[in-house]
């Protein structure tokens, strides 16, 4: 099976978050040719040093950023990779 037989119509892959969908289809990839892989995403939580960027400070912060990649991505809740897809938010010390 593709990734497009799953991933909703309409979903861009090449542009905004080409880089999450560069390390979703070498999941597949992988997956497709026996390799049992997990593809693990580390957000960091907490960075107040001022560097001009927004930095989400929970987890719970994280979240509409990561429903509009899902989104743009086209990956709906239950995907055949779900769950092979994990998440891990590491708080910035300092």
């Amino acid at each position: 099976m593709q990734v497009t037989a799953w991933r909703a119509a309409g979903a861009d892959w090449l542009t905004d978050y080409y880089q999450a969908a560069n390390r979703i289809a070498v999941l597949w990839f992988l997956l497709e040719h026996g390799v049992p892989a997990r593809l693990l995403n580390v957000y960091f939580v907490g960075d107040k040093r001022g560097s001009g960027r927004s930095c989400p400070m929970t987890p719970t912060e994280w979240k509409p950023a990561l429903d509009a990649q899902s989104k743009h991505l086209g990956l709906p809740p239950g995907h055949p990779l779900e769950s092979r897809m994990h998440t891990l938010y590491l708080p910035v010390a300092g």
